[in-house]
């Protein structure tokens, strides 16, 4: 935790939350997540909540690709080949009770290079003008199906900072890259948390790349698209 002791109040906490559970899913929440809210209309809703707005059809800027393609609630994936794959979540509503405050927008793309998964572009955007964005990557070492662990030493955070309204602010300069070679599954989770001016706590959402897999431990290849870890993708709020 000394990471944590080094950065500002909203940061340490995302890096608190992050480590204290494999990824984002992992984690045990200290107030409720607001997950719970989406089955509920927003009219319906209490406290504070993030939810995608479901149905592929809501994503955007999606070119059609002759390429294999698995969605579900939270966006699409394609698999271009063994090593290369992407994700586009649909707009997410976040607020607070029959509010909703804003939508949030995700994308990112994923290289495998033997043992190297690299998360780039990762982009994060918000219908209003949020503050102390932050991103953090993780790997999991996590077989279809499986909520998995976290891979020692892969954890990293980059500091987006305040971001206009409409604007689609990306992990510069390099993405997230992640490193292992000890186990036989690896899967990146994603992270974005952002907190709106005069509102204690930030909300979040995270997303879960396809699984890689490689029978030698030495260069990783995608399954299947729709090969995915439990809990893919998810999001709410935290004090």
């Amino acid at each position: 935790m000394r990471m944590a002791a080094r950065l500002g109040t909203a940061v340490a906490a995302v890096v608190a939350f992050v480590l204290a559970g494999a990824g984002a899913a992992g984690a045990a929440p200290a107030t409720s997540s607001g997950g719970e809210q989406c089955e509920r209309p927003v009219s319906a809703r209490t406290g504070n909540w993030f939810c995608p707005e479901r149905g592929p059809a809501a994503v955007r800027g999606l070119a059609a690709v002759a390429v294999p393609e698995h969605c579900n609630e939270s966006g699409c994936y394609r698999r271009y080949d063994d090593f290369r794959a992407d994700f586009r979540s649909v707009r997410g509503a976040w607020g607070i009770g029959p509010r909703v405050l804003g939508h949030h927008e995700h994308e990112v793309a994923w290289q495998l290079t033997g043992s190297q998964m690299r998360a780039k572009p990762v982009f994060y955007e918000n219908s209003v003008a949020t503050v102390d964005v932050v991103f953090t990557g993780d790997l999991l070492n996590a077989a279809p199906g499986k909520p998995g662990t976290p891979v020692d030493g892969a954890f990293n955070i980059y500091t987006a900072g305040d971001v206009p309204a409409g604007v689609r602010r990306a992990w510069r300069p390099n993405g997230f890259k992640s490193y292992d070679d000890a186990n036989f599954d690896h899967v990146q989770v994603i992270q974005f948390s952002w907190k709106l001016p005069g509102y204690d706590g930030y909300w979040y959402a995270y997303v879960k790349s396809p699984n890689a897999t490689s029978p030698g431990k030495d260069v990783y290849r995608f399954r299947d698209v729709d090969q995915l870890p439990a809990d893919p993708f998810g999001g709410g709020y935290r004090i």
